[in-house]
């Protein structure tokens, strides 16, 4: 048999040539034993495609978890230790611990200036080193006041109340208190988000703080930390 990538040579018989390093193997054979390479040429382009899909999978593996991290990163190079990514309707706040050391948070607190709030949550937990928790502040609530603000929070974005602007007006003047109550949400939350969109152009909200107070357990010492968050009203439960 004639070699076609190198007419003056001729193969010994029953041979052909790998259709990648063109090195003799059996006529026949489906992988050569010199390269490797499979002799069907659908296969190896299946291998290809492959390795180009798990390249790309890698890379958005990558990327979704470095934009995971990425705020975690963010806020540890400026000197945060702790964050909160979370506080939707029904008062579950999601608190992250930054640090390489368990720390236990000792209150949540969140105040605002208009209306006028001063609200503070005794929780005591502790969380782990480079951890999450979602804490639910209703139960804590349950737990440390004596009159428990059920309807604090609502059940479903339908829940709240659409504001007129004058309405909101005395509401920041902390009238209409028998009629609706606050409740507080992360401005960067879905559950903002979809507030924001249901209750369309009566949707109003006024500025406050969320302020976290926590120990680090390794020696014992205290600190704080603070991030902006957003309040809107709902009707108060009816007795």
């Amino acid at each position: 048999m004639t070699n076609l990538d190198f007419p003056g040579q001729t193969l010994p018989a029953g041979t052909q040539s790998c259709i990648a390093c063109r090195e003799p193997i059996l006529s026949g054979a489906t992988v050569c034993k010199t390269c490797k390479s499979d002799q069907a040429q659908w296969r190896n382009e299946l291998k290809y495609w492959a390795g180009v899909v798990g390249v790309f999978t890698l890379v958005a593996s990558g990327v979704a978890f470095t934009a995971s991290v990425g705020f975690q990163a963010w806020q540890r190079l400026f000197g945060h230790e702790i964050t909160v990514t979370n506080v939707d309707p029904f008062g579950q706040t999601v608190v992250w611990n930054l640090t390489p050391n368990p720390i236990e948070i000792k209150t949540i607190s969140i105040t605002s200036a208009a209306p006028k709030n001063n609200l503070v949550w005794e929780v005591h937990k502790t969380i782990a080193a480079n951890a999450k928790d979602e804490i639910s502040l209703l139960d804590v609530a349950a737990k440390s006041w004596y009159d428990l603000p059920g309807d604090m929070f609502g059940k479903a974005p339908a829940a709240y109340a659409k504001v007129s602007p004058a309405d909101f007006e005395s509401l920041r003047k902390n009238m209409f208190t028998d009629k609706y109550v606050p409740t507080f949400l992360m401005p960067e939350s879905a559950s903002f988000a979809q507030l924001k969109k249901e209750l369309g152009s009566g949707f109003q909200n006024f500025d406050c703080t969320i302020s976290v107070a926590y120990s680090r357990l390794l020696d014992g010492s205290s600190s704080s930390a603070s991030l902006p968050c957003k309040g809107v009203f709902r009707l108060r439960k009816q007795p």
